[in-house]
């Protein structure tokens, strides 16, 4: 066995940035023995290219030289200096979807020649080399290989005024030997990338609001300091964004489960943080905690008001169908952060003074008597977003979005989650009164409650988000026949492109379900039937490439799996692991005979264009217009057989079909949709 020798080398990496689209970061060049790197390009530490601006950080002339490198393991290197810059969004409102990649200069490749030589480099390979990145302040991705990645470093998306800082480390692999030495690697770090698609709700209240990135006045209300609107945070546990709504704001409502919310915030992942515009059971009011002593007390895990809340979420939320839309998980900070007095005790966590240098923030962290979230899918609102919102101790503010005035007794004083500490041996907890402010209040009290929700982040908005045009849930497809999510009920899509049509559920998953289009999309066109490997790429050409970007609300489309079309159809017993093209079979029964029923098959909505025929094959139906166009290729090659793939014929059979150029078929689309995209 050959010995590997670990042999030092200079790795020198210059970051310039190219004023053209797509934006480059120019470069990285290693080589094993003589090495000889030749910088060239324009180099500037600052660029803004089609609303993307790439700042490089800790780095002031814009080349680091990583000196003594070698190849190493994946541990040593990830304990390498990163290459840091920022990537911002300079726009307002519209996000952009980018792809970072690490890419062959050829140019520089050309022009490279070993040192006192006029003899060609070699070009070191793209498998030799690892990476790994981190975002803000998380993790460092899982080292990765950068030719098994196709070049590509990660993407992602930016919203606007969003500004993401990016670490990258980069190292040659350890198995790198003794073969490559003398070798080079000269590439360009790319960055492209292109306005995002509002896919998703966050995306639609960016896109509808300018983000304020200046820090508000939280020393006092949102209407003396005449701040509204749309503000971005990245004090959070994650260091990633929260977006919230502050002041007299007037189109942050969204319609839900029959009732009106206000948006409170975007959170970090994306969900979206909503308050009940009124209290529940119009505005009744209810104890915090009817036992309002000792530290227990003090949280909402313990109080009634969550006993309370979580009844009526059953109620209201749950039993009506509304549960899927809503997200469960770590929402609800009950850590004990503000008191209202110096002298209120609070166990052993530690509590600032609220009118004593406390800074308001969307942290949550472990308090000293071991509280921090509460896991729940509703809560009430905390001490520092009615801050971030506009209210504030003690003075009237009567023009922001929580502000709900006075109701019937001539108050209307509702409680948050956050406690203000103890009093003596009382429990006091904040909330807001009528007049528009924070005041603490002793839990044994009646007021009331406003609940507060979050909804998932992989839903979509319509709408404008005012109160005559409120946001609401965008669902993709309503049931048209049959029982909801059911193999072979019939719903009504529009999924991104403005254009209804009929899809069939053809198989339900844990998350998600497939539709299968109850026709070709290819029927009608000019090439209505194409080869295997034609139907195989066409959702990556042509008209194909075409709708597949159009079906916004997709998550996946394709061909149907040959076992996916057994199932539906009634084929029990087929196994698509073990057929042969001897055991092709009509839907409904597992023969390769036609079963000669004399009625409509129940299967029929998985072939035959019109589903018209009278009988269970359609053999002897004269009337179908083209049916030879009618039927449609499977994804699936037959097993241990690289010249046949399954198929569905116009008349009802799923079979073995020649993927030769002679053979031809339709394509059926078939989609992947979140469940809750199904009304």
């Amino acid at each position: 066995m050959e010995k590997k020798h670990r042999k030092l080398i200079n790795i020198s990496i210059a970051l310039g940035i190219f004023v053209i689209v797509p934006l480059f970061i120019y470069c990285l060049g290693t080589s094993f023995g003589l090495f000889k790197y030749e910088k060239h390009g324009d180099t500037r530490s600052v660029v803004s290219v089609s609303g993307l601006k790439v700042t490089i950080l800790d780095n002031t002339e814009d080349n680091l030289d990583l000196l003594n490198a070698y190849p190493m393991p994946d541990s040593e290197g990830l304990l390498r200096s990163p290459i840091v810059f920022n990537i911002e969004n300079t726009g307002t409102s519209k996000s952009i979807d980018f792809t970072l990649k690490l890419v062959n200069d050829t140019e520089a490749q050309n022009n490279c020649h070993v040192e006192g030589t006029n003899d060609p480099c070699t070009a070191l390979s793209a498998n030799k080399i690892r990476y790994a990145y981190k975002i803000n302040n998380g993790s460092y991705s899982t080292p990765a290989n950068l030719g098994e990645s196709n070049n590509i470093i990660f993407s992602d998306t930016v919203q606007g005024k969003e500004v993401k800082k990016v670490s990258l480390v980069i190292w040659i692999d350890k198995e790198a030997g003794n073969e490559i030495q003398g070798s080079y690697f000269m590439g360009n770090l790319m960055l492209t990338g292109e306005k995002g698609r509002i896919t998703t709700a966050k995306q639609k209240i960016l896109a509808d609001n300018e983000i304020i990135t200046e820090a508000p006045t939280l020393t006092t209300t949102s209407q003396q300091a005449n701040e509204n609107g749309l503000y971005v945070s990245y004090d959070t546990n994650s260091g990633d964004p929260t977006y919230y709504f502050r002041g007299n704001v007037d189109n942050n409502y969204v319609d839900f489960a029959g009732m009106t919310w206000r948006i409170v915030r975007i959170n970090e992942d994306g969900t979206i943080r909503l308050i009940l515009d009124q209290g529940i059971n119009d505005n009744a009011t209810y104890k915090y905690n009817s036992n309002a002593n000792g530290v227990n007390a003090m949280y909402y895990s313990n109080s009634e008001a969550k006993t309370t809340l979580d009844g009526w979420y059953t109620t209201n939320i749950e039993n009506t169908g509304y549960g899927d839309y809503v997200a469960t998980g770590d929402y609800f900070c009950e850590a004990a952060k503000i008191k209202y007095s110096s002298s209120y005790t609070s166990g052993d966590a530690t509590m600032l003074v609220y009118n004593d240098g406390y800074v308001p923030n969307f942290l949550c962290q472990i308090d000293g008597n071991n509280k921090q979230y509460t896991n729940s899918n509703i809560g009430l609102i905390n001490y520092d977003e009615v801050l971030f919102a506009g209210g504030y101790y003690g003075i009237d503010n009567k023009s922001y979005y929580l502000y709900k005035g006075l109701n019937a007794d001539n108050n209307y004083h509702w409680w948050t989650m956050s406690t203000a500490g103890i009093g003596g041996n009382d429990v006091y907890v904040w909330r807001v009164i009528s007049d528009g402010y924070l005041l603490n209040r002793y839990a044994n009290n009646l007021d009331v409650l406003r609940p507060v929700i979050n909804l998932k982040a992989n839903l979509r908005f319509n709408g404008t988000g005012t109160a005559t045009d409120k946001y609401t849930i965008d669902r993709a497809c309503d049931l048209k026949t049959g029982t909801s999510m059911a193999v072979g009920s019939m719903y009504e899509c529009d999924l991104g492109d403005n254009t209804k049509r009929n899809f069939y559920v053809l198989s339900i998953n844990q998350d998600t379900v497939d539709l299968i289009m109850d026709r070709n999309i290819t029927q009608g066109t000019s090439t209505p039937t194409m080869t295997w490997n034609d139907a195989m790429a066409y959702f990556n050409n042509g008209d194909g490439i075409a709708v597949k970007n159009s079906w916004t609300k997709v998550k996946g489309i394709g061909l149907p799996s040959a076992q996916a079309i057994a199932d539906a159809g009634g084929i029990t017993g087929w196994d698509y692991s073990t057929a042969t093209v001897s055991n092709g079979s009509y839907f409904g029964v597992n023969s390769t005979s036609d079963p000669g029923i004399s009625v409509k098959s129940p299967y029929n909505w998985l072939y035959g264009y019109t589903q018209g025929c009278a009988s269970h094959g359609c053999q002897n139906e004269t009337s179908l217009e083209s049916p030879e166009a009618l039927g449609y290729w499977t994804k699936d090659l037959v097993q241990n057989d690289s010249n046949n793939a399954w198929h569905v014929t116009w008349y009802g059979h799923l079979g073995r079909n020649w993927i030769l150029t002679s053979n031809y078929d339709g394509v059926r689309p078939v989609v992947t949709l979140d469940k809750i995209d199904l009304n």
